[in-house]
């Protein structure tokens, strides 16, 4: 197990499908719309088996982030769902107990996404381009 504290303003040091799982823990929900896609196309760039992020969820297909009092509500599912290589999301709510204070009973999940390998030469885990809005 290799556990790492970064500054997520960078680009993580690690190669392409370094890790078998790469997980975050309520540190997403605090980025902005623009910075959380890149954590999390970050995070499923050093990724050869599986992205977790326990986090904050909210949002929508039509709205994906939500701003509130603890940060940024994102909708994990959609986001990781756009990045080539993720080939399935799920996402589980809080077990009951868990976390019990503040707004985690309400949107609290586990999203999990898995990830194709990317040595493997049929599968390429890049990014989808993400189209800017004004402003960004």
């Amino acid at each position: 197990i290799v556990l790492q504290r970064h500054d997520l303003a960078l680009p993580l040091p690690s190669e392409v499908g370094a890790f078998d799982v790469v997980f975050s823990d309520a540190v997403v929900m605090y980025a902005s719309p623009r910075r959380a896609r890149r954590i999390l196309e970050e995070m499923v760039r050093v990724s050869h088996g599986i992205v977790a992020v326990l986090e904050l969820t909210g949002g929508n297909r039509l709205l994906p982030h939500r701003p509130n009092r603890d940060g940024w509500l994102h909708n994990y599912p959609g986001l990781l769902s756009q990045f080539r290589g993720v080939h399935s999301v799920t996402s589980v709510a809080m077990p009951q107990g868990v976390r019990a204070a503040g707004r985690w009973p309400q949107f609290g999940r586990l999203t999990i996404a898995r990830v194709s390998d990317p040595r493997d030469p049929r599968s390429r885990v890049t990014a989808r381009p993400i189209p800017r809005r004004a402003g960004e």
